[in-house]
């Protein structure tokens, strides 16, 4: 967190300035018959216009999977947060390795086994990868709703444990810069690595310091505790339990909330020296002199402040907010084949539509609400490749069971209807039965239009 993590370190301790190899965020968690690795980063970055950030021409991740360490579960303490402790910490060692690494836009990986481990099984296992830009998960102070960087990819659960009876794996990663290679720093200006330098990430706990805190990220977790941190910095993860902090970690895990269960430290206890990185985060979400709008919201965060796709990558789309404006601008097409209208503030979604022939681009609907909101989930019909949006977890469970619709995602954030304040836009929902199509809009003359020609008023479907 903050000056703590999120940097690439020499194994002397040196640190780097190389933003676009900083790695903010890993996510293990299982979806259906898949094992989810997840990876956020440019930690610094405060992106929040839907442009691509780019990836480095460097750009390497190794990602690392201990099947053998043996976990102990006899200190409640560590079991709270770190998930268990090790019973030989210093015999932690990576049975394989994915090697996974961007060339001409492509990202290629490579499953290495070590000591007689055979990393074929698991490559077979690597199904769908993603890497590209997506909305943030970083989940606190000038961060939120930016964008980030990511690396995602699944591996099927029966290949991945192929070789291992035990539904318990110990993992961690790294991002890392040869000797040679070159990198931007956050000047834009470009360098040449003089050594190796590693930012590595495991738990994304790194406030336990009685000692020098990147000396972390330069060193192998099995001399984690031996150099005098607390435990390893590693993500113990046991399949036969829920994803969740301490075991794995899911996208709506909030580092800071979980922090403050333990007084914003973990144990064994830390020195107040090292609670900067904490205190910077906290800072940030109640002071609003210290950031600008541009930066991020002041509010505690929650589940609400982040957005989950329905299906892989599962992160959500980009967000898109204009430099002017706290919020995103919401788009309305019109397609003549289907007679259907379609929402979204996606930047590239939006370019995909307005791409489309037979497509037509109505402007800006509405603006997406500027402070914590609800979440409103979009769900297409496979029948006719139309689409329902709902605020409403009542509607959205109706239509989650629905055989012909699909949960596609969380979309931009509006106000439940009976928060109206004076100022709101309302935005109403009508139904047409003959053709089942459903129309949204901010605008009243719309729905006496509509009304006349024999649509169905639902209702205010929410405000902005």
């Amino acid at each position: 967190m903050a000056d703590h993590a999120d940097h690439l370190t020499s194994s002397n301790g040196v640190s780097i300035d190389a933003p676009l190899h900083e790695l903010s965020d890993y996510h293990l968690y299982e979806k259906g018959e898949n094992i989810v690795f997840s990876f956020a980063f440019n930690p610094s970055n405060k992106s929040r216009d839907g442009s691509q950030i780019p990836f480095g021409e460097s750009q390497k991740l190794k990602v690392y999977l201990d099947f053998d360490s043996k976990i102990s579960r006899d200190n409640q303490e560590l079991n709270d947060v770190a998930g268990g402790s090790f019973k030989n910490p210093s015999g932690i060692r990576e049975d394989a390795t994915i090697l996974l690494t961007l060339k001409n836009n492509k990202l290629n990986y490579r499953v290495h086994g070590i000591g007689g481990f055979n990393g074929r099984t698991i490559s077979d296992g690597i199904g769908k990868t993603f890497h590209g830009t997506r909305s943030e998960v970083f989940q606190f102070g000038p961060l939120v709703r930016s964008n980030r960087n990511f690396i995602i990819f699944e591996i099927d659960k029966k290949k991945f444990f192929g070789q291992d009876s035990d539904k318990t794996f110990v993992s961690w990663a790294r991002s890392y810069l040869s000797k040679g290679d070159t990198y931007l720093d956050s000047n834009g200006v470009e360098r040449t690595a003089d050594q190796t330098y590693s930012d590595l990430i495991g738990r994304a706990l790194k406030d336990q310091n009685p000692v020098e805190i990147r000396l972390q990220n330069g060193l192998h977790p099995s001399k984690h505790v031996a150099n005098g941190f607390g435990y390893p910095d590693v993500v113990i993860y046991d399949t036969s339990k829920p994803a969740g902090i301490p075991n794995g970690r899911a996208l709506e895990d909030d580092i800071i909330t979980y922090l403050q269960q333990f007084n914003n430290t973990t144990p064994p206890t830390t020195s107040p020296s090292n609670r900067d990185g904490v205190d910077f985060a906290a800072n940030a979400q109640v002071d609003p002199e210290a950031f600008t709008t541009d930066q991020g919201f002041y509010e505690d965060v929650n589940r609400n402040d982040m957005r989950i796709w329905g299906s892989f990558p599962y992160v959500g789309d980009a967000y898109n907010i204009p430099s002017q404006l706290r919020s995103e601008n919401v788009y309305r097409f019109y397609d003549k084949v289907t007679g259907s209208h379609y929402l979204t503030s996606n930047a590239k979604d939006i370019e995909k539509q307005q791409g489309k022939k037979g497509v037509i681009d109505e402007g800006v609907a509405f603006v997406s609400t500027d402070v914590r909101g609800k979440a409103v989930y979009r769900f297409i019909n496979t029948k006719n490749d139309t689409y329902f949006w709902t605020a409403s977890i009542q509607e959205y469970d109706k239509f989650n069971a629905k055989k012909n619709y699909t949960y596609e995602g969380e979309t931009f954030w509006v106000q439940p209807p009976d928060s109206l304040t004076p100022g709101s836009t309302e935005v109403t929902r009508l139904f047409e039965p003959d053709s089942k199509r459903y129309f949204w809009t901010a605008n009243p003359s719309e729905v006496t239009s509509l009304l006349g020609d024999g649509w169905v008023n639902q209702g205010l479907a929410w405000t902005v």
